[in-house]
């Protein structure tokens, strides 16, 4: 149509010198001064020569009046190109747009006041370009139609910005659908003290147990109440304060809502937000767990915008804006000053220095400006702009006195870029492996996590078919099936085996999701899998960990009934014997003591592989505990049999265990239990126990010995459970008490101190201690009933002395089991400080047996109890491993001489020697002597004679309730026996 109007006559300013009608249009106060305001045609074109857009007008004859010098940046055509030749702008236009333009060209009589259409051209270089169209009729003061202003922007970085952020996004979202990985994203409040939830996904939303809507838009403190006292909350700040990534290695959570095993990876956007990439332990730690996420993204929208035009004139630091740069961010045109400090003041003050900067050197060297930066809005909010201009005017001397610019709104975009980098960093970052292919399989992308899983790098991936990945252990109708669900619904999950580029299969777990074009084709096929190489392996290893022994790898005890039961029904079918075997090593404890339990641990890795060697079916023996196995022999004709069967067993232990480069030799107690030919089929728990029961009766026997089970064990074993029972209501019911005999100072026969010894109050009368002494060290009720007798001793002591004046001692005897407890001096400091009773008022008896079991440690413990000044004794001296090493390694004060020496003074010549070689050597390492179980007089004379120093036995007193012993602590020097005391 253009090309059939009249040509106009071109000036050498190119514009036409054809006549035109005048309009007149209204310019809002700039600021500047009025002898500087250009006219309105002057105006326009200083705004159209600006402005990034091809702004042209045309008469009304159809004529080009103006075109600006932007056509030729996007069309490769000068403005006078298309003033000499009006058919220039059809020709240019794509040959499908180029009806509906010119049908617009047609109306523009009659055209609304705006009329924006889309259309491409082809540039003189052959290019594409798409053009966003806006035009408007003008009109003279008589309302006469005088011709249309219209401007075209250059569209086509938008058009292909949202084509590629449309498929990026749908291949983001379709890629979170089928991800394991939890992800969150923040925004920082009270200036990144804490942090508010803005996005999460469906694996976060599972992994967290609650609801999008019931976390969006809270703080991770009020959703997660435990964040900052476990470190996460802190990592958030660190990460916010120095933009550096890090990683929160797998850490329990737990609430009144979870309890999870997480672990996370913190990054910081380029928009300021956090993003949280978290995997839920929880599988790994339980061994099993199917992870399943799927969560959609996020919107992708991209607004047209329009630009804001500024005019700066430089010298006179006065500008103007035009309205779109106000609404631009959230102003009406009166509430801004239109000057070049309203935009310093409203520029982010991290993107202000480097604007200024660019501005600087642009406004020297005179090339184009272009710059993005934030500024505030209205509302406060930050807006990412970009900043475009030129320099229009310099004065004489080159410099600058007029810019021209326009700002464009690009803050979705930069939104989208930041969601597209998220997409890429959870592409890469995720710990699940990702391939992408195209509709004929051929892989297009992967990321790391595929590499580390497969063995195959990106480049070698790349362009193959995922088939290199198959193991084989599929048949082709599992994949018909995968094939069919991926058709029919658009995706598939569920367990694969796969294998690596060095030949090892391994399973995962995959989904594998369909990618659909507009026109609901697969043109992409995402895959998301998971190793499950580990999940495998700790489900067996647990597997084997619950039936087996963890030092020896021996079946325990579940294990090994098992195998006995089907023995048991084994060896009835075939009218056989069987046997189980309790085998417990001797002396093991003192052994375990003295050289430490590592070594105890060897002793019985070697003693099982012994047993194992020797015996030959390793799912028949077992170790029940501590040091005790079990066997079971089978296929026995006699009970004979089972005998010949232990006395081979205890061949293995003739060879000694070596240990740090000692020899240990150990022995073995037996008790065996036989099935019996006829009677009700044997129980396995029954079996076991009864050979316990005969292993019990063997080790009371001797050591190496086996004795076969009787039912009269049976009754022997019954009755001390009953005691230890009786025992156990004993301690709660406060029938245990204490009883003290006095110790008497040899020279004038006053009482010292006593001797506490426990008593049990029991049917009417007093336990012998012989009876349930031994029982409560075996079962560890020795514990207890030591602290309550250290308890009590120091109470009733601190009472005497404080009642009578008197300073007496009161010494307490201490088990071995008791000995060995880590806490004992920490044990024996509370009971002085609660009850009150000086150190020095307490001695502790101990006898040789426990220096032996761990020398070392004893020494430690001795030490301890005397720097606090506790002192102790060396009880039945001489009765036992006597070394004389030990009163010379140990710090001990007291010995006290063992009854049996004591009975054979003054009458047998060696008894006398050796008592009064013992107070002599004693004296001369300065410590004291205690003579126990006087009962005559004669011994009484020999042991005052020979200077020992204390004395104590029945020749005195025989152990007395508290009330009867404060009444004879009353009495003074014992001068003679009191014969109320000797019954």
């Amino acid at each position: 149509m253009l090309g059939h109007m009249v040509k106009p006559q071109i000036g050498e300013d190119g514009v036409t010198k054809t006549k035109q009608k005048t309009f007149k249009s209204r310019v809002r106060h700039s600021g500047l001064q009025s002898a500087r305001r250009p006219t309105p045609k002057q105006f326009y074109h200083t705004i159209a020569d600006g402005s990034h857009n091809w702004e042209y007008m045309i008469g009304a004859d159809g004529s080009f009046l103006y075109v600006s010098p932007s056509c030729e940046r996007i069309s490769g055509y000068t403005a006078r190109e298309f003033m000499e030749d009006p058919d220039l702008y059809i020709k240019i236009i794509h040959p499908d747009d180029r009806d509906k333009v010119l049908k617009h060209l047609n109306c523009m009589h009659a055209g609304p006041v705006h009329a924006p259409m889309d259309f491409r051209i082809i540039s003189q270089k052959g290019e594409v370009h798409w053009i966003s169209h806006v035009c408007s009729p003008i009109f003279d003061d008589q309302g006469e139609f005088i011709g249309r202003r219209g401007s075209n922007q250059d569209a086509t970085e938008k058009v292909n910005l949202e084509r590629r952020l449309f498929h990026s996004e749908f291949l983001f979202r379709t890629i979170f659908e089928g991800i394991g990985t939890g992800i969150a994203v923040y925004t920082a409040s009270e200036n990144g003290r804490d942090f508010i939830f803005k996005e999460i996904n469906k694996a976060g939303e599972e992994s967290s147990r609650l609801k999008r809507e019931h976390i969006i838009g809270k703080s991770v403190q009020e959703v997660f109440p435990s964040v900052e006292k476990l470190g996460l909350l802190e990592v958030f700040r660190r990460v916010y304060r120095t933009g550096e990534p890090e990683h929160k290695p797998m850490f329990q959570y737990s609430d009144h809502r979870v309890d999870l095993w997480v672990e996370n990876y913190v990054y910081k956007l380029p928009s300021g937000e956090i993003a949280a990439i978290f995997e839920d332990k929880t599988a790994e730690k339980a061994v099993q767990e199917e992870l399943r996420i799927s969560r959609e993204r996020m919107q992708l929208a991209i607004d047209s915008v329009s630009d804001a035009f500024w005019d700066w004139c430089i010298p006179e630091k006065r500008a103007y804006f035009s309205p779109r740069y106000y609404t631009m961010l959230g102003y009406e045109p009166d509430e801004m000053e239109p000057s070049m400090e309203t935009w310093e003041m409203l520029m982010h003050p991290d993107d202000f220095p480097r604007a200024k900067r660019l501005m600087i050197k642009y406004l020297k060297s005179g090339e184009p400006y272009s710059v993005e930066f934030r500024m505030k809005t209205k509302g406060g909010d930050w807006k990412w702009i970009l900043g475009r201009g030129r320099v229009m005017e310099f004065d004489e001397n080159g410099r600058a006195q007029r810019m021209v610019g326009t700002h464009v709104d690009i803050h979705q975009k930069k939104q989208f870029e930041n969601r597209l980098e998220l997409a890429q960093k959870v592409f890469d970052e995720a710990l699940e492996g990702v391939v992408v292919t195209d509709q004929d399989g051929k892989i297009l992308s992967t990321n790391k996590a595929f590499s580390n899983i497969t063995g195959y790098s990106a480049g070698e991936a790349l362009g193959e078919n995922p088939s290199i990945l198959k193991s084989d252990r599929q048949d082709d109708d599992f994949y018909k099936k995968m094939w069919d669900a991926l058709i029919e619904k658009g995706e598939w999950r569920g367990e694969i085996w796969n294998r690596r580029k060095n030949g090892e299969a391994y399973p995962q777990w995959t989904t594998i999701t369909a990618v659909k074009d507009d026109f609901g084709v697969a043109s992409r096929y995402v895959g998301v899998f998971h190793d499950l190489s580990d999940v495998r392996r700790g489900e067996e290893m647990l597997r084997h960990q619950a039936y087996h022994d963890a030092l020896t790898d021996l079946p325990n005890r579940e294990l090994f009934t098992e195998h006995l039961r089907q023995a048991i029904a084994r060896a009835e079918r075939a009218d056989e014997l069987l046997a189980v075997i309790v085998l417990d090593l001797d002396d093991f404890v003192s052994v375990n003591n003295a050289l430490g339990h590592v070594a105890g641990d060897k002793i019985l890795q070697e003693a099982a592989d012994r047993l194992v060697l020797r015996h030959g079916w390793r799912e028949f023996c077992c170790r029940m505990g501590a040091d005790d196995f079990v066997l079971v022999q089978t296929g026995l004709k006699s009970p004979s049999d089972a005998a010949l069967t232990a006395d081979s067993l205890n061949t293995i232990f003739d060879e000694p265990f070596r240990i740090n480069d000692e020899e240990i030799y150990l022995s073995a107690s037996m008790g065996i239990a036989v099935t019996k030919k006829g009677s009700e089929p044997a129980d396995p728990i029954t079996l076991i126990k009864n050979a316990d029961v005969a292993c019990r009766e063997a080790k009371q026997s001797g050591q190496g010995k086996h004795r076969f089970f009787k039912r009269s064990m049976n009754e022997e074993a019954n009755k001390r459970l009953a005691m230890l029972g009786s025992l156990r209501t004993a301690l709660q019911n406060n029938e245990i008490t204490v009883h003290y005999q006095p110790k008497v100072i040899t020279a004038h026969k006053t009482i010292m101190g006593m001797e506490a010894l426990v008593r049990w109050r029991r049917n009417g009368g007093l336990a012998s201690p012989a009876d349930f002494i031994p029982l409560a060290e075996d079962t560890g009720l020795i514990v207890p009933i030591g602290r309550f007798v250290l308890e009590e001793s120091c109470r009733q002591t601190q009472h005497w002395r404080t009642a009578s004046g008197k300073d007496v001692k009161v010494a307490v005897n201490v088990s071995p089991r008791q000995f060995r407890e880590d806490d004992m001096p920490l044990l024996v400091r509370e009971v002085l400080d609660k009850t009150g009773l000086p150190p020095g008022a307490l001695e502790l008896e101990i006898t040789e047996s426990v220096l032996m079991q761990n020398p070392e440690q004893s020494r430690i413990t001795l030490q301890d109890l005397r720097a606090m000044g506790v002192t102790t004794s060396l009880d039945d001296f001489g009765a036992g491993y006597s070394s004389l090493s030990y009163l010379r390694r140990f710090p001990i004060d007291v010995l006290k001489i063992d009854k049996s020496f004591v009975d054979d003074v003054p009458d047998e010549r060696q008894a006398n020697m050796l008592v009064r070689a013992i107070v002599e050597m004693a004296h001369g390492l300065n410590i004291q002597v205690v003579a126990e179980g006087v009962e005559t007089k004669d011994q009484l004379d020999f042991l005052h004679k020979i200077e020992t120093d204390y004395i104590q036995g029945y020749y005195f007193s025989k152990p007395l309730p508290p009330e009867e012993f404060e009444a004879l602590l009353h009495e003074g020097p014992l001068v003679q026996p009191f014969a109320p005391y000797l019954c």
